[in-house]
């Protein structure tokens, strides 16, 4: 699921990739209805995910946590999926109210 650099290049697949990525992190809750929001608002999250990665002031996308969150989903410690999901958007959060304020 976690490609490397080499593998995937240029703003249009990094965006596919991610977008891949947390389709993938909605469906594996097993949610139906949560898959289905997701999809139905994917359109939206591309559009804001090729803003964001085109945006020079927004942070390089950190796989180190991208592979955080999915061993600690794999594991199957719910404790420890949050605490990487947060970790995970910390730092896009932050730049983001940051531009904001």
């Amino acid at each position: 699921m976690l490609a490397t650099a080499p593998e995937r290049t240029g703003r249009e697949a990094s965006v596919e990739h991610d977008l891949e990525f947390h389709t993938a992190m909605v469906e594996s809750a097993h949610n139906p209805a949560l898959t289905e929001v997701y999809r139905y608002f994917s359109a939206s999250v591309r559009e804001s995910m090729r803003a964001a990665f085109g945006d020079q002031e927004m942070p390089e996308v950190d796989l180190e946590s991208h592979r955080a969150l999915v061993d600690a989903i794999a594991s199957g410690d719910p404790e420890a999926a949050e605490a990487a999901s947060r970790r995970l958007i910390a730092d896009p959060m932050g730049t983001v109210a940051r531009l904001l304020s």
